[in-house]
């Protein structure tokens, strides 16, 4: 009961972080990132591997919702300080707010931790992955999430933000577009923000 309870709190959590987040994202420019980790999370969110997209963002959200959870970890049985239910947080957290708010710009999977490349226990360069391309972007998904981990939280939030405002400059997945219902009241949400974007 105190594990469902705890699971029940974090997501709740990293619901409304991605949320508030989300609204700040379109203008982040990422200053203060460095060079070389901008190109690393570009070169992961506009990459083939949409698995890899995921595995980003989930750590990301993770690092900025509870600083004391690991953003590399996959699994909970890890042994690593921080572990979490990773694949949870994603289907729970991620997967409604993509096809909410991200119209399938990471890709539009329903389980996008049933894929290889998330079985493993922790996000590592050993990891078995194609060789080429799929190991190179392995590699940059390791050395953005090992680079947030050394983070205060007001610059994870600016590494989050910059990734999310990169998923924005993609094109949606127009499998996944959902239309969004009319929204009352005067309080701008990441609803309206989202409608605000679409329309530009």
């Amino acid at each position: 009961m105190r594990k469902t309870s705890a699971r029940f709190e974090l997501h709740s959590a990293a619901k409304m972080r991605i949320e508030d987040l989300f609204v700040d994202a379109q203008c982040e420019t990422g200053e203060g990132i460095p060079t070389n980790v901008r190109t690393d999370i570009d070169d992961v969110i506009n990459g083939t591997h949409k698995t890899f997209r995921y595995m980003l963002v989930t750590g990301l959200l993770a690092a900025v919702t509870d600083v004391k959870l690991h953003p590399r970890c996959l699994q909970v049985t890890s042994g690593v300080d921080g572990a979490f239910d990773v694949r949870s947080f994603c289907q729970e957290v991620i997967v409604p707010f993509e096809k909410t708010f991200l119209k399938g710009r990471l890709g539009g999977s329903n389980e996008p931790y049933a894929n290889k490349p998330a079985r493993f226990e922790m996000i590592e360069k050993s990891n078995k992955v194609r060789k080429g391309g799929d190991a190179i972007l392995l590699g940059k998904l390791y050395d953005v999430l090992e680079y947030v981990r050394q983070l205060a939280l007001k610059e994870r939030e600016t590494v989050f933000k910059y990734a999310m405002h990169l998923l924005l400059q993609r094109s949606p997945n127009e499998a996944n577009v959902i239309s969004l219902a009319p929204i009352d009241g005067n309080k701008i949400g990441a609803s309206d923000f989202f409608d605000f974007f679409e329309a530009l």
